[in-house]
């Protein structure tokens, strides 16, 4: 299995318990972490388990690295399925492994790249989907993340690739709350998540902006962090409204801000899931999004949760203000989200059996 998250690297980390986890479902599992910077060659986490490190001096050294890693690992254990956490560039090194063991690929797709925000504007993401095509269609087994994925995927290639799975990532989701605290605006709006650009983030200031003009005590705070913190601070900078956004930064305890907001704000362009989406309605915080990820497949719009097209912040902060100003829409809507996520995380019991088993459909 090859991964990109270095978390795995580090000894107590949830990412290495997970595979731990999955290794309880396997004859023996062998995790490539495609990094730079000194580690370890590898490290045995379980009895039928081991992480091995690329330990690359420069990210352009990583796809031969990760060959000859991978190579290495073959020489001494028979590797079955060879499974990338997306086609992109993972993608491509995984396939090169796996022809070179002469094992059988496996390609999970958390994106929806066949949203045309995927790559509208974005010379890299073009790049990434031509890149794509070449891996799917070599791929014995597709997991996509949700239906929307899934669709995009059929629309795009066709008949040309195997017919994904749809395995959502419902592992670890709970509605564990954290200690309350109190809210840092009178009307808080949430928006958590990496600070990238496909998330659209200054779309939620212009939703504040006019949030404001009936509800001048509104405010925003971003938890996370991301490439985009810098041009985004300038954002609220150029506007004035330094007093009414706040940035949390990288938290450990999500929940203790999901208990803090208002409402959640999700102004992304794209996205495959939308994990905090369940998130927020498993903590029973109102949702205001883009139509995005699960929207339409486990939630519905006006019934559980507001949703609007990308960028639309006319919609979106007439969302925010029926938050602010309508009892049903901030309490009612919310049970109705939290009872919705609960049925969906109950279509998938034992998760990581059925990731397992989702690897293992590539040997037929």
């Amino acid at each position: 299995m090859l991964s990109t998250d270095r978390h795995a690297l580090a000894p107590t980390s949830g990412v290495r318990n997970r595979f731990c986890e999955y290794a309880k479902e396997f004859e023996s599992l062998h995790i490539l972490v495609l990094n730079t910077g000194e580690s370890e060659p590898v490290e045995q986490i379980a009895d039928n388990a081991w992480i091995y490190s690329t330990s690359s001096f420069l990210k352009w050294f990583i796809p031969f690295n990760g060959l000859k890693v991978g190579k290495s690992i073959g020489a001494v254990h028979t590797i079955d399925v060879v499974s990338v956490q997306d086609p992109f560039e993972v993608g491509h090194i995984g396939l090169r492994i796996a022809k070179a063991l002469g094992a059988k690929f496996h390609v999970q797709v958390h994106t929806d790249i066949g949203s045309p925000w995927f790559s509208k504007g974005d010379t890299k993401n073009r790049v990434r989907m031509i890149a794509a095509g070449s891996v799917l269609k070599e791929a014995d087994a597709i997991r996509a993340v949700s239906q929307r994925v899934k669709r995009g995927l059929i629309n795009q290639w066709g008949g040309s690739i195997v017919e994904p799975s749809v395995l959502p990532i419902v592992d670890g989701l709970s509605g564990a709350k954290g200690e309350i605290e109190n809210a840092p605006f009178p009307f808080t709006m949430l928006v958590i998540g990496r600070l990238a650009k496909e998330k659209h983030l200054q779309t939620a200031i212009e939703v504040l902006r006019v949030v404001q003009k009936s509800y001048a005590r509104a405010g925003i705070v971003f938890v996370g962090e991301g490439p985009e913190k810098n041009t985004l601070e300038q954002y609220v900078r150029d506007r004035g409204l330094q007093r009414s956004v706040h940035f949390a930064g990288q938290v450990k305890n999500v929940g203790s801000w999901f208990s803090r907001g208002h409402c959640l704000l999700h102004t992304s362009a794209y996205e495959g899931y939308g994990r905090v989406l369940i998130e927020a309605a498993l903590h029973k915080v109102p949702i205001v999004t883009t139509d995005i990820g699960v929207v339409g497949e486990v939630f519905t719009m006006g019934a559980d949760v507001f949703s609007c097209p990308v960028d639309d912040v006319k919609c979106l902060a007439a969302g925010a203000r029926h938050v602010l100003n309508d009892v049903y829409a901030r309490q009612i809507l919310p049970r109705r989200a939290y009872d919705k996520a609960v049925q969906h995380i109950a279509k998938f019991p034992n998760y990581h059996k059925l990731f397992a088993e989702d690897i293992k459909r590539a040997l037929v």
